[in-house]
């Protein structure tokens, strides 16, 4: 097996299901059995006496609803994203994690480890490192002051909806991909849909979230705009990556379809920040 192949089919990460050997008795309803599940009540015959590992991954785990998925997830989302896209897809979801419940979760953490001071507060960072870009010699007191308070505002509104405001990244996202990639690469009998498409994106936002978590540790006043270089240098490419991975097309064309869907995700971009300043402005006249 070639080391490409290694990556298209995660040998590295692939889980290996053991199936217990003999008669197997069940702790539930009693019967004997063989196999891994219970044929009368569908209990596993890995059902052991409840320790601290035990109760971790039964109840903590499971009772989310992550069942120990998230690290194989996290692991592929970052060396064959668009190979775990297409297994999602076509239906191999036993062993990852639902992306807009990992969605969701990333963000619950992000905003509970910037709400206990990890990395500073990362809202007046940002904040502070779009006032000085909006400071110019040309404009007045009164025009930096308005530009500034909007950017508050703006910064106000994402941080304190920062799940709402990626979820509304994500559908932002899907429409112009949805567009761009319907009809690529072909490797199924049928195109995409938009259903499909979304949750293609929702996995784009997890990589993203994840990679917002590293690097939150490393943000304080004066480093935001360093940290936030470093993580589009790690973003972009990592998209670019898992388009690659998920679609079979010549160079030509993918590149062709690449621009079409960053173009349009542009425009949708333009539209949705847009609209964000449009909301704070009405907020702060209304206050």
């Amino acid at each position: 097996m070639t080391f490409k192949e290694k990556i298209r089919q995660g040998y590295w990460t692939r889980k290996r299901i053991a199936t217990p050997t003999g008669t197997q008795h069940c702790l539930n309803c009693g019967k004997d059995y063989d196999g891994s599940y219970c044929p009368h009540c569908g209990q596993s015959h890995a059902t052991h006496r409840i320790t601290w590992g035990n109760f971790w991954r039964n109840f903590v785990m499971n009772g989310i609803g992550l069942q120990g998925t998230l690290p194989h997830t996290i692991i592929e989302l970052f060396y064959r994203p668009g190979y775990l896209i297409r297994d999602y897809l076509a239906g191999k979801r036993q062993h990852y994690t639902n992306p807009f419940r990992m969605l969701l979760l990333t963000a619950a953490i992000f905003v509970l480890f910037n709400g206990m001071g990890i990395g500073g507060n990362i809202k007046e960072s940002a904040a502070e490192l779009s006032m000085a870009m909006n400071t110019e010699e040309n404009m007045t007191a009164q025009d930096t002051a308005a530009v500034n308070e909007v950017t508050q505002g703006m910064m106000d509104t994402m941080y304190s909806n920062f799940g709402t405001f990626n979820l509304l990244l994500i559908l932002t996202m899907t429409v112009p991909f949805w567009i761009a990639f319907r009809r690529a690469g072909q490797y199924r009998n049928q195109p995409l849909n938009i259903s499909e498409a979304a949750t293609a994106m929702a996995f784009v936002g997890c990589q993203n979230m994840v990679v917002n978590l590293f690097s939150l540790p490393f943000i304080q006043k004066g480093t935001i705009g360093i940290v936030v270089t470093i993580g589009y240098i790690i973003v972009i490419p990592l998209f670019f990556l898992t388009l690659r991975q998920m679609f079979d097309m010549k160079w030509p064309h993918f590149l062709v379809r690449n621009f079409i869907f960053a173009a349009l995700f542009l425009l949708f971009y333009l539209v949705f920040t847009t609209l964000i300043v449009m909301y704070v402005v009405v907020g702060q006249q209304a206050g």
